[in-house]
């Protein structure tokens, strides 16, 4: 089920945790809509136009994010490589590969695309909401 990860206090209480979703798309207006969208399921979305950057705040701590939702085309890596790369580092994060055009996760190398999935652009807010669940619920 996707809810918020729990986790234990000091003192044996249970705390919300933050389910941090990575966002990666070099177009503005999309990044700022999944953003906006993530936000309204209640969830932590951190934006970025450039992969470099997304790597570089990724890597400061790789198991805080659950989720990174990236386009397939990006100008200096693509989401493939991208989602390979941050998986490898992050056993438990789950993957949303964003294209126009067709792709096949099971092109996807062994013990990763169990974790990816894929979502043809345009997609509906339901769509992706219904594609983040069912990752989860896997």
């Amino acid at each position: 089920c996707l809810l918020p990860r729990r986790s234990r206090s000091l003192s044996g209480d249970m705390e919300q945790q933050p389910f941090r979703i990575l966002i990666v798309d070099d177009d503005e207006q999309l990044l700022r809509l999944l953003e906006s969208l993530v936000g309204k399921l209640r969830y932590h979305g951190t934006g970025f136009l450039r992969a470099r950057d997304a790597i570089e705040t990724f890597e400061l701590d790789p198991g805080s994010y659950r989720l990174l939702i990236t386009d397939m085309s990006l100008a200096e890596i693509s989401g493939e490589e991208l989602a390979i790369r941050m998986m490898r580092a992050a056993p438990e994060l789950r993957v949303i590969l964003c294209s126009g055009y067709p792709f096949d996760v099971d092109s996807l190398p062994e013990g990763f695309r169990e974790r990816a999935t894929f979502v043809h652009n345009p997609f509906s807010p339901r769509e992706l909401t219904e594609t983040v669940k069912r990752l989860f619920d896997q």
